[in-house]
């Protein structure tokens, strides 16, 4: 099934009326992840590339990741030199385990359901796993609330799938503002350690 947003962006050239008689996945030409990934969509080329050419495109793409890799490397050391503090030891000695996982597993940040690539804190009560730019947010006393995580997907309908109208729906946000005071609640020691969660964002911590 396809939104009219994913219609209207990704099918300009395509009525609603062509959807319905031949979706896009029918016509071979959908641009889910599955789809484009899947064999026979997307070809390899076989031009054979020079040694220049390769040089050319790694330091492209080193040149892309360079801001990137400069920042997580900044974050890793400020969330190092706060863990050094927390342990009372140096910086030098701080030792940072590692987690065992299988091939393919990716972690996420429970709190923003960011792709983790680097470091991350735990809580060791539970399985809470949060990201360091939560962690500096958190600190900073802007934790940004993640409204979207407060709601489920609404079947509206087949007609609304294929632009009708939507079946009626009403959403409950009476609870929105309590849900925002949780947020300000999520706690920071003065040794600058991260408390797990509260349990309505999924940690362990009775707010």
């Amino acid at each position: 099934m396809y939104c009219l947003t994913c219609i209207k962006h990704w099918y300009p050239n395509m009525s609603i009326g062509d959807i319905a008689e031949r979706c896009p996945f029918c016509r071979k030409n959908c641009n889910c992840n599955v789809c484009l990934c899947s064999r026979g969509m997307i070809k390899t080329s076989n031009r054979n590339i020079t040694d220049c050419e390769k040089v050319h495109h790694y330091r492209y793409m080193i040149n892309l990741l360079l801001p990137s890799l400069k920042q997580i490397f900044e974050e890793q050391c400020q969330e190092k030199e706060i863990e050094a503090k927390i342990q009372g030891t140096s910086y030098s000695e701080i030792e940072i385990p590692q987690t065992p996982f299988h091939d393919k597993e990716r972690i996420y940040c429970d709190h923003c359901a960011t792709s983790i690539v680097d470091l991350y804190r735990s809580c060791p009560k539970c399985s809470f796993e949060i990201c360091l730019s939560c962690c500096k947010e958190i600190r900073n006393g802007s934790i940004t609330p993640r409204f979207e995580m407060m709601f489920q997907y609404k079947n509206r309908g087949d007609e609304y799938m294929h632009g009708g109208d939507p079946l009626p729906i009403t959403c409950d946000t009476s609870n929105l503002e309590g849900n925002v005071e949780i947020f300000t609640k999520w706690n920071v020691n003065s040794d600058g350690s991260v408390e797990c969660a509260p349990k309505e964002l999924g940690g362990c911590v009775v707010v």
